[in-house]
């Protein structure tokens, strides 16, 4: 009896197997979505599996056999959901029906109940992708050969004890593993062809992203030879991806560039693995500046075996640069060369650049400027001063303005300044144009002296005009004041004459 037993469990073994490969070759491969004609024909290929576990048993007496239905069924409801399951119980419970004897209502009874535990415990407790998914088959293993025994008392009272003796220890003890190392293979190959689906899905993203972007992508292997391009390089070099797998890609870039893109590659042989490349490149189009980000694609054992680049046409953009920092240079060589100093200086007055003129207007070099805040060369100033000067370079962004610096030496230079406000991204600037108006001033105070002296004697030379003027009034009255007299007296001398005529 315990060899039939032990051979019966080897033969069942060999035909759960079989499950395991329509699971794996005709279940899993189909992407994990069914058509119903697909269902049917796995629960047929199921019941098949079924009836010929049927005719493996082993037998306690003629009419009376057990076999791994109940671990097949189980495992089909849990896997195969529930039309391939149902079919499979079918032409199992119809075989095991025609075979007949005294176990045939047990053994029907075990069918439905093993494929209904599968069914149920996949609804409400089997989760494909939980870390208590073996432990959930094992337990599914315990219900499922419980209630096997449970269906004891479908046996007839005669032989119902004696067959559990027999049977009750080898099925809870064998049955809930077996049908947990079933289970695990079943899993294995879900989780495989899971894997090489999500991969596939994976690769068709990449591909479509690689495909569809305006980025240039390619793999090297480590002598710089092609091995991948996408067609966006393809494209831009005017080749086809045969004319490029196998060739270098170091003959296209520009002699002026090779060296730099030598010493900057060797860093992919160090963590982090990683390198930025600007380069010019012989295109189709002519010489055109890509920009380089690579990665090395590392071995087993840490070391590089490839490398990924994604390259971006930055020409336009270098171009740019190239014409500021032209643009950079000629404002240099102007601030270099005017005869006007040049200070530019942070929002707090910390002084980051001067050019010379100013240098030899205040007599420190630039070193020294460079290092010294605007306030501590500028005498202090009043505080409405200040005011004015903050309310008019926040309205119109400018301010002009005269003030005084102290030199080096301690003299005190006056100056005019015309101040530009300047913005960066946060940070604020001030850009100053500086006179040096010392002799200027001088001047104006001569000026202003001579004007003051000027006015002075004036002054006083009027005052000794209008005492001249008054005198000569004076005498001017005197004089016609006696002209007026002697006239009088001629009137009178004539009257007189006329009465002694």
């Amino acid at each position: 009896m315990k060899d039939s037993i032990v051979l019966g469990l080897i033969q069942n073994t060999a035909l759960l197997l079989a499950l395991n490969m329509v699971y794996d070759y005709v279940w899993v491969q189909e992407k994990l979505s069914k058509s119903i004609s697909a269902k049917i024909i796995t629960g047929v290929f199921l019941g098949i599996i079924g009836i010929i576990v049927l005719m493996t048993p082993w037998y306690i007496k003629p009419g009376l056999m057990f076999d791994t239905r109940t671990i097949m069924l189980s495992i089909s409801g849990l896997f195969f959901g529930p039309i391939p399951t149902i079919i499979a119980m079918l032409l199992t419970g119809i075989y095991r029906f025609i075979i007949g004897g005294e176990g045939m209502p047990m053994g029907i009874a075990i069918i439905v109940t093993s494929g209904i535990i599968g069914l149920l415990w996949r609804k409400f407790r089997f989760n494909f992708f939980s870390k208590n998914r073996v432990m959930e088959i094992l337990y599914m293993g315990f219900v499922v050969h419980i209630v096997m025994l449970l269906c004891s008392v479908f046996l007839p009272e005669a032989i119902r004890w004696q067959t559990l003796k027999i049977i009750a220890l080898p099925i809870i003890i064998i049955f809930p593993f077996g049908t947990m190392l079933l289970g695990i293979l079943m899993l294995r190959r879900f989780d495989f062809w899971k894997t090489r689906k999500d991969l596939k899905e994976s690769e068709e993203k990449y591909r479509l992203i690689i495909e569809n972007q305006t980025d240039l992508v390619v793999k090297v292997d480590l002598e710089g030879r092609f091995l991948f391009v996408s067609n966006t390089y393809c494209k831009i070099f005017g080749k086809t991806t045969n004319e490029l797998i196998g060739t270098s890609f170091m003959p296209v870039v520009h002699e002026d560039e090779r060296k730099s893109s030598e010493d900057e590659m060797k860093k992919l042989y160090v963590p982090p693995f990683k390198c930025f490349i600007e380069q010019r490149v012989a295109t189709k189009d002519g010489w055109r500046w890509i920009a380089w980000s690579n990665s090395s694609i590392l071995d087993e054992n840490g070391n590089p075996k490839e490398i990924i680049g994604v390259g971006r046409d930055i020409t336009e953009r270098k171009k740019a640069e190239i014409s500021k920092a032209e643009q950079v240079k000629r404002n240099e060589e102007i601030l270099n060369s005017t005869m006007d100093g040049y200070i530019l200086a942070d929002d707090k007055g910390k002084i980051i650049k001067v050019n010379p003129a100013y240098c030899e207007i205040i007599g420190y070099s630039k070193n020294e400027l460079e290092k010294m805040n605007i306030r501590q060369l500028e005498i202090e100033i009043p505080e409405n001063e200040v005011q004015r000067r903050i309310e008019q370079m926040i309205k119109k962004g400018r301010d002009r303005f005269d003030t005084i610096h102290k030199r080096k030496d301690g003299c005190l230079a006056d100056i005019n300044v015309s101040i530009s406000i300047l913005s960066e991204g946060k940070r604020t600037f001030v850009a100053a144009f500086i006179r040096d108006i010392t002799e200027l001033k001088i001047a104006e105070n001569k000026i202003l002296k001579l004007n003051t002296d000027l006015e002075k004697k004036v002054k006083e030379r009027t005052s000794e005009l209008e005492k001249s003027l008054k005198d000569v009034e004076k005498m001017n009255d005197l004089y016609v004041g006696r002209e007026f007299r002697i006239k009088e007296l001629r009137d009178i001398v004539k009257e007189l004459e006329n009465k002694i005529a």
